[in-house]
Order: C-alpha cells, then sequence, then structure tokens
C-alpha cells in the first residue's frame, strides 16, 4: 500500500512518514500514521492520522455501483 503526502506549510527540507496497523480484524484494519519533520538527527512530530478501512474483496468491488 502506498500513499501521496503533500504539505504547503512546511518549511523542512525532508519528512518521515512512520505507519503501523493497529488492529486488523476479519474485514475491519485500524492504522496510524505519524508524519515527522527531521532537522538532522531530531525529528518533530508534525502530523498523525488515524484511519479504518474496509478489506473487500477484488471480485467484490468489480460488482460495485457507485
Amino acid at each position: 500500500m502506498k500513499g501521496t503526502l503533500s504539505s504547503s506549510f512546511s518549511d523542512s527540507n525532508a519528512l518521515k512518514c512512520r505507519s503501523k496497523v493497529i488492529n486488523k480484524g476479519k474485514q475491519i484494519i485500524v492504522s496510524e500514521s505519524k508524519v515527522y519533520d527531521v532537522r538532522g538527527k531530531s525529528e518533530k512530530l508534525v502530523a498523525k492520522g488515524i484511519v479504518t478501512m474496509m478489506a473487500v474483496p477484488a471480485e467484490n468491488i468489480a460488482k460495485t455501483k457507485f
């Protein structure tokens, strides 16, 4: 799984994102991401997000009407 982070308010040269799955059930997955401003060896937490996702088999996605 890949994601994209864009930021128009950071003056940092580098941002680092660390993510982990908090809970993985049969269908529901909860994960957390933390974004750090990296300056040399120091890191400062600048953003945090928690997301809840539902796992859906690929064959079921094709049948879904939006």
